[in-house]
């Protein structure tokens, strides 16, 4: 017996190759609500020139615990060479003023960048 009495039967989307959460009757219904007849009416308003006329040639899937080696297969085909970008740029260093100007708590705050405080805080700093 496995758990909870699975088997694929039980569950025809979820063994499908490509999972969709919305069954067929589901589908319908959203095309149907929009006034079309298949999936394919979705794209119709595109050139058929960016269409693919055929399904991509994915690969198989791979079980997880293959996913690292094939990884790894990849990165070997990698060719890394020598860079000598920035080579005689002088050693930079910040300025040892720059933790105490970052350290005062009206520059900053504890929100993400995109709150008004913390920009307001930048500009008090451009200023």
């Amino acid at each position: 017996m496995t758990p909870l009495n699975y088997t694929p039967e039980s569950f025809p989307r979820e063994t499908k190759r490509h999972y969709i959460s919305a069954s067929d009757s589901e589908i319908d219904e959203m095309l149907k609500s929009i006034g079309l007849n298949d999936l394919k009416d979705l794209y119709s308003h595109l050139p058929e020139d960016v269409m693919f006329s055929e399904e991509p040639n994915l690969p198989e899937e791979l079980v997880y615990n293959d996913i690292p080696e094939a990884i790894f297969n990849t990165l070997a085909l990698n060719n890394i060479y020598p860079s000598f970008m920035g080579d005689g740029m002088p050693n930079w260093e910040t300025h040892p003023i720059v933790p105490y100007v970052a350290g005062i708590r009206n520059l900053t705050t504890s929100y993400t960048a995109y709150q008004p405080e913390r920009s307001q805080g930048s500009l008090y700093t451009l200023w």
